[in-house]
């Protein structure tokens, strides 16, 4: 079986049924019941029909070497098939490694709702979905951003006070420390960069 243009007969007829007091909301994701809309769809086109896509092994979840897993559905309307994936996915919508039989029962029937929507029952659910999954990878990046701008201030604190601790190596009084400010143009040695300190220092050595 292989995907085909939808027929405008069907799209018209499906993507006009009012679906939304048969959805429900987990987390920031809708869901459609996939026995409601099987039952509309079958009203409608009762010669419609769906499959489970299995491996060469007879399962209905391909499997990659990590151990996730996704599914395959097929669902025929008016002898137009449409086939669409999905990955096993817990309640968070995240991939779950090596799935157990109920998961994936779960995802095969997400996925037949997914198959069914291609064909237009049920499309405006899905409406802003990539949205969201944009958003979510936009916070994690600027989280992950944050996390390495800590990690960076951090490192930067830690080798300006090695800098300062050599500087001062070479200092046997507060004059130094005075004069070292003084050059710099600031007020404490919180103040000053690791460039100043450094470049200093080697004016040090240089002069000793």
């Amino acid at each position: 079986m292989a995907k085909t243009t939808i027929k405008l007969s069907v799209w018209k007829t499906l993507s006009r049924i009012d679906c939304s007091k048969h959805v429900e909301k987990k987390g920031r994701f809708n869901y459609l019941s996939w026995s409601w809309g099987w039952s509309i769809l079958k009203e409608n086109y009762p010669r419609a029909s769906f499959e489970y896509i299995k491996t060469e092994g007879g399962n209905t979840a391909f499997k990659d070497e990590q151990g996730y897993a996704f599914v395959r559905v097929a669902v025929t309307v008016d002898e137009q098939t449409l086939i669409e994936d999905l990955a096993v996915m817990d309640n968070h919508n995240k991939d779950i490694k090596n799935p157990k039989p109920t998961e994936i029962n779960n995802s095969l029937k997400r996925c037949l709702v997914k198959a069914m929507a291609f064909h237009g029952l049920g499309i405006n659910v899905y409406a802003g979905e990539d949205t969201i999954m944009f958003d979510e990878v936009k916070v994690a990046i600027a989280r992950q951003k944050t996390e390495v701008k800590t990690a960076k201030d951090t490192l930067d604190e830690m080798a300006k006070r090695k800098a300062v601790a050599a500087y001062m190596e070479h200092t046997d009084n507060k004059a130094k420390e005075a004069s070292l400010l003084a050059w710099a143009g600031v007020e404490s040695l919180d103040e000053l960069t690791i460039e100043q300190i450094n470049k200093a220092h080697k004016q040090m050595e240089i002069t000793a």
